[in-house]
């Protein structure tokens, strides 16, 4: 295998052929040495005549970051280095050539077989370009030639020894998981992480949590303050896994934890799933008692409980030790890798002399591509978490408020952080996974949160709200004087801090701006979204709609209310009065509890539209004085075929919208709902923004139209009423 080059021209890379051999499969999941030598044989005769021409020693024994000198003539210090790789069937037992496949990033472009060995600088792929006391190191990835936009680094090839105290090594991963390197991150995490403290906010009434040595379920306000600390475990329901606190078989065992006064702990149903179990084991050997389960914590079967603790998701989560996630797997069934004797995937190394290489994979991928990922109910479990540990099938990862880990990673902590130690460089990217402020900067970050969380899916769509509000009630707090939640949907306190006779104008400023919301195609077609209508929520909160497909969320911009009145009703007939009663309103929002209609006055105008998507009637809307040209064909055609499809294939044309004047910005733009009442409906209904993104009018001079579609009122002499 030749690494050496000529002066200005790089010797030919030479490709790595798919395995013609059946024993060139995935990885085993036994926790032996992927690439072991056979004992009976001189580990040197295993290595073929190519590998022997690469020199570890002068590879790994320079130092990348210093050097600059010629070494068989090309330069160390210049990153990505190709060097021939050969893998041939009558080679195929040379260990190198074995333990180079093994660590191969995977290949995703179609009809390129071919990979390259690559030297690179270990800083460098880990994100750390530069920084005071970091000594760099020689890393080694297996990478395809040829790829279709950025590769996506999955693996990277390290020593097992520190070249220096801070420097960048691998670690070997023995079969089961040690839990000093897990207390290793914790004790610097509270030694010098001030984001990562517990916060002193007051736990959610009726909190519980599992015993892990009685293996009981107690009252927290019962136990001792002495120790008193919980890790809070996130992992996927599934399918078959045993039973469930809502299954007949176990009504009794909810009934004496949750019915009544009864403070006396009550043991858990048994047998637990795997991943309870190895959760139970772990939390033990971190030295904490206590473990939260939702599934055995939260009353599935009492609504009122349930919502308490529902409120303080968020806080559950910030208030525990450590959070368990369960990345690997796709039920409670499947366990936690490296704990007991859940198996997980063997770490490829080979010995070569002196030195033993170890191929590390980057966790990122594994997690985002993982069903616990793709659950809804997980996204706020991690979000909120202030540290959690990730399990996957080959390795754990962990991240705090402050900094992040990989089990198979030595990294110098000290080094990579700021001068107070406070937190880790931002620059520092050892595969992160969840973002490093958790709702973001500003409240209007919350619709990324929400893009985000509308990619997730759910197996009821009545848990959209419930799912969420543990993020919804973190945002309002850190975000207390600048924004309020009303259904999902923040409203601006600009509108809403001023005492001055304008403050009932400036009310509607803030549910206007609110209320306009759209959903925008990411890759800016003005084609219609393709949504559906999710049953039991309002369709003026993005909670009315399902997305079939990943679109941003954008939240509504300053813009003056073109609305002279609102109102809110809820189920059971309460109508509160917007201006007269917002406090109110959004206290029985923090409570769960939407309104069921949103009754508006203001301007509205009617436009008939043919099967074509063409205007056949526009008399009201041209005498409004600020209105352009007519909006776009395809759009009212898209918005046809969607209304023929929701409620009658064979409607009656011309269809009937009403526009209701929304707001405008400066008296140039202005934005109208576009409405539509289905035949023998009271209320009109609605579905998106048109065009997704907004979809505007040609310019002409200073005036244009925006029309969005996505909330339901009841036209009655410039009256709207919306439901659902």
């Amino acid at each position: 295998m030749p690494v050496t080059t000529r002066k200005r021209r790089q010797s030919p890379a030479v490709a790595v052929p798919q395995p013609k051999r059946p024993r060139h499969g995935p990885p085993s999941t036994s926790a032996t040495a992927a690439v072991a030598p056979d004992r009976s044989a001189d580990p040197d005769d295993m290595i073929c005549s190519e590998c022997r021409k690469i020199n570890l020693d002068d590879i790994f024994g320079k130092n990348l970051g210093r050097t600059t000198r010629r070494t068989r003539g090309r330069r160390l210090a210049q990153t990505a280095q190709k060097t021939s790789l050969r893998l041939h069937g009558s080679q195929a037992e040379c260990r190198l050539c074995q333990f180079f496949y093994q660590s191969r990033i995977p290949n995703r472009t179609p009809g390129n077989p071919h990979h390259d060995l690559c030297v690179v600088r270990a800083k460098t792929k880990l994100g750390v370009s530069r920084g005071p006391g970091i000594v760099d190191s020689t890393a080694l990835i297996v990478r395809p030639r040829y790829h279709l936009g950025e590769p996506f680094e999955e693996r990277i090839i390290l020593e097992d020894r520190q070249p220096a105290p801070n420097a960048f090594s691998a670690r070997h991963l023995a079969p089961q998981l040690d839990t000093s390197v897990v207390d290793e991150w914790l004790a610097f995490c509270d030694e010098h992480h001030s984001d990562c403290k517990q916060p002193d906010l007051p736990i959610p009434r009726g909190f519980r949590v599992l015993d892990c040595v009685d293996r009981t379920i107690v009252k927290w306000d019962k136990l001792s303050n002495a120790g008193k600390q919980y890790v809070a475990l996130s992992y996927v329901w599934g399918g078959d896994h045993g039973p469930s606190p809502t299954s007949r078989g176990t009504v009794s065992f909810l009934a004496r934890v949750f019915g009544g006064l009864r403070a006396a702990p009550v043991p858990v149903p048994e047998p637990l799933p795997r991943t309870i179990e190895d959760a139970i084991s772990l939390t033990r050997s971190i030295g904490c008692r206590y473990l939260w389960v939702d599934r055995y914590c939260i009353p599935q079967d009492d609504a009122k409980a349930k919502q308490l603790q529902l409120q303080g998701m968020d806080v559950i989560y910030q208030h525990a030790f450590l959070t368990i996630i369960a990345a690997a797997g796709d039920s409670p069934r499947h366990g936690l890798p490296g704990v007991r004797d859940t198996p997980r995937h063997a770490q490829p190394r080979c010995t070569v002399g002196s030195r033993t290489l170890v191929s590390v994979p980057f966790v990122k991928r594994e997690i985002l591509q993982s069903t616990w990922n793709s659950r809804g109910w997980t996204y706020q479990e991690g979000l909120l978490s202030r540290r959690r540990l990730v399990f996957t099938d080959t390795q754990v990862y962990y991240q705090c408020n402050a900094m992040h880990c990989l089990e198979g990673i030595r990294a110098p902590l000290e080094a990579l952080h700021v001068s107070d130690k406070s937190r880790m460089s931002d620059q520092v990217n050892m595969s992160r996974v969840f973002p490093l402020r958790t709702v973001g900067k500003q409240w209007r970050a919350l619709g990324a949160l929400i893009s985000e969380y509308l990619e997730r899916s759910l197996s009821f769509e009545s848990d959209i709200l419930d799912a969420f509000r543990g993020i919804l009630a973190a945002y309002e707090r850190r975000f207390s004087a600048e924004a309020r939640i009303l259904a999902g949907i923040p409203i601006s306190m600009e509108y809403l801090t001023e005492t001055s006779l304008l403050l009932s104008y400036r009310g509607l400023n803030a549910l206007a701006d609110g209320m306009s919301w759209f959903f925008e195609k990411a890759n800016g077609d003005s084609c219609i979204l393709k949504l559906e209508r999710r049953p039991g929520f309002p369709s003026w909160t993005w909670l009315g709609w399902k997305p079939r497909e990943a679109v941003p969320v954008t939240l509504g911009h300053h813009m003056s209310s073109l609305i002279s009145d609102a109102d809110l009703e809820y189920t059971g007939g309460l109508v509160l009065s917007w201006n007269a009663n917002r406090d109110m309103v959004f206290k029985r929002g923090s409570a769960g509890q939407i309104p069921r209609f949103l009754r508006v006055t203001g301007s509205t105008l009617q436009v008939r539209v043919d099967a074509d998507g063409e205007l056949t009637d526009k008399d009201d809307l041209m005498r409004h004085p600020r209105y352009g040209p007519d909006p776009r064909r395809e759009s009212w055609r898209a918005i046809v075929k969607w209304t023929r499809r929701q409620y009658s294939p064979t409607p009656r044309f011309p269809l009937t919208f009403t526009l209701l004047a929304l707001r405008d910005r400066y008296r140039v733009d202005i934005e109208f709902l576009v409405l539509y009442r289905p035949p023998g409906c009271c209320h009109y209904i609605a579905r998106e923004q048109l065009g997704g993104a907004g979809d505007v009018a040609e310019n002409r001079r200073q005036d244009r139209v925006t029309q969005s579609i996505q909330h339901m009122y009841n036209d009655k002499e410039r009256r709207g009423r919306a439901r659902e």
